[in-house]
C-alpha cells in the first residue's frame, strides 16, 4: 500500500531536536518489535526514559559528524516524527549494518517504512558492501518487511550473554541489490 492520498510525509536527516520524539517512538514500538526479548524489562524502560534521549543525541551527532559512517533520518508528518531509521558503515567492516527502522502505529502500511528504507539504501549505495541486519527471529513484521525488500536469512545467532538467550536472524542484502534503483 502506498501513502494515503493527500498524506504528505517528508523524509529528512535527523537533527538534535528530534531526539526526544525519536526516543518516545522507540520506547513505544519496542514492545512490538522485540517480542519476548528478556532484556526489555521495566528497568530498561525506565533507563530509556531517563537516558534514551541522550543516547539518540549521540547517534544523531555521529551521523552529522561522520555522514559516511553513520546514517540517521526521520519521517515527518506535519511537525510530528512518524518514523526513523539508522545504519552504520564502519571503516574496515565488510558489511553495512542496518540498526533499525521504526514507524508509528498510525502510519504503518502507508509506505513510510519503504520511503525510509529507500533513503537508507541510497546512502548505503556508495559503500559497495552487502547489508546486514540482526532481527529477533520472532519479530514476524520486521522479518516480512526485510524479505519484501530483498533481504534473505543467511544465519541465526543466539545471544549467549542474556539470561534467557534470544535467537536473532541475520538478514542480508547483497551488493547487486544496491546497484538497482529503489
Amino acid at each position: 500500500m502506498e501513502l494515503t492520498p493527500g498524506l504528505s510525509v517528508t523524509i529528512r536527516e535527523s537533527t538534535l531536536v528530534d531526539a526526544p520524539e525519536v526516543n518516545a517512538l522507540y520506547i513505544d514500538r519496542k514492545f512490538d518489535s522485540e517480542p519476548g526479548y528478556s532484556n526489555f524489562t521495566k528497568e530498561r524502560i525506565e533507563w530509556l526514559c531517563e537516558n534514551g534521549e541522550s543516547r539518540f543525541c549521540n547517534l544523531i551527532e555521529a551521523s552529522q559528524q561522520y555522514p559516511e559512517c553513520f546514517f540517521f533520518w526521520v519521517a515527518m508528518y506535519r511537525d510530528e516524527i512518524v518514523g526513523f531509521t539508522r545504519a552504520e558503515a564502519l571503516p574496515g567492516d565488510f558489511y553495512v549494518w542496518w540498526r533499525g527502522l521504526t514507524v508509528s502505529r498510525d502510519f504503518e502500511g502507508q509506505g513510510v517504512g519503504r520511503r525510509l528504507e529507500a533513503a537508507r539504501r541510497g546512502w548505503a549505495r556508495s559503500s559497495d558492501r552487502p547489508i546486514r541486519s540482526l532481527v529477533i527471529a520472532d519479530n514476524k513484521r520486521s522479518m516480512d518487511f526485510l524479505q519484501k525488500q530483498g533481504f534473505v536469512r543467511v544465519d541465526v545467532f543466539q545471544n549467549p550473554t542474556l539470561e534467557n538467550p534470544i535467537c536473532f536472524s541475520v538478514m542480508e542484502l547483497g551488493r547487486s541489490a544496491l546497484r538497482q534503483p529503489g
